[in-house]
């Protein structure tokens, strides 16, 4: 593996998140792990792995050896899924299949120090990562996902699951014009950020999942005929959908003669959701 210079987060430009004329690109991001990967693995070369295959004479070392001490592989083989209890200068432990001979280790003071280095700058990544996830998602942020998990746990920072059965709408001003008995009206909408409440021409309200049709809500249905015979209304009704026999209402003047109204329906409530898929939805708070 060729050793490479090892890119600065913030002096070579990888932590421009918040500037909005060159920001931070997933791109960016893939191409500074990329090179951090390739320093880690350059400085862990010759440290102690788990699972990994060793031929004779591989040295490595490990902050859990004796100190001064080195282990060289004395028989090939891939090591155990944990580190072995190294013992004593001299003696041979058996690592999976593989097998390793403590030795005097004059470099021992250098390996500590690169150890050390490793360390601080396994943090120093961790660290800066996390500054990094948190800045493409600031506070007020919201994620949905079929994953339970709050975001918090992967993500950082704190967050708030919205309440079941919510949907999100775009916060702003909508109007729209519709024809009310041949009469143009505009209604306008306001819908505030962060609240599930919004106004319908400044009065206050909030969605439903099922709604009641309200009397004022209903078409109103009316008839006339030329016949002064009362049983032509009855007649008529009885043959409307939904129409109820022996509810209609027959009225009559002098002008206009007989007419009606009618009851029909069950009352019952109506669905107002669109076909859907549920997810969780999570909101930064801080």
């Amino acid at each position: 593996m060729t050793i490479e210079k090892c890119k600065d987060f913030i002096k070579d430009g990888y932590g421009t998140w918040d500037d909005t004329s060159k920001p931070t690109t997933f791109a960016n991001m893939h191409d500074y792990m990329k090179n951090q990967n390739n320093i880690v693995m350059n400085l862990a070369k010759g440290l102690w792995q788990p699972n990994t295959a060793y031929v004779v004479g591989d040295v490595v070392h490990s902050p859990s050896l004796p100190a001064g001490c080195k282990a060289t592989c004395t028989t090939a083989g891939t090591t155990g899924s944990t580190e072995p209890k190294w013992t004593a200068y001299g003696t041979t432990v058996t690592d999976g299949g593989a097998k390793w001979k403590m030795e005097t280790d004059k470099e021992s003071a250098i390996a500590s120090q690169i150890t050390s280095a490793i360390n601080s700058l396994h943090n120093t990544i961790k660290a800066e990562m996390k500054t990094a996830m948190l800045a493409l998602f600031p506070v007020g942020s919201i994620i949905e996902s079929t994953n339970s998990a709050n975001p918090s746990t992967y993500i950082g920072g704190t967050w708030e699951q919205l309440p079941g059965g919510y949907t999100t709408v775009s916060a702003g001003t909508y109007s729209e014009t519709h024809n009310v008995n041949g009469t143009n009206v505009t209604d306008t909408y306001v819908f505030t950020a962060g609240s599930s409440e919004f106004t319908v021409n400044g009065t206050k309200t909030r969605g439903e999942a099922k709604h009641q049709i309200t009397e004022g809500e209903l078409p109103h249905l009316t008839g006339e005929w030329d016949s002064a015979v009362p049983d032509n209304y009855q007649n008529t009704c009885k043959g409307i959908v939904g129409a109820k026999p022996g509810v209609a209402d027959g009225w009559h003047n002098a002008t206009d003669g007989f007419g009606y109204s009618i009851a029909f329906g069950k009352n019952l409530p109506h669905n107002n959701l669109m076909p859907l898929l549920g997810v969780y939805r999570f909101r930064r708070t801080s």
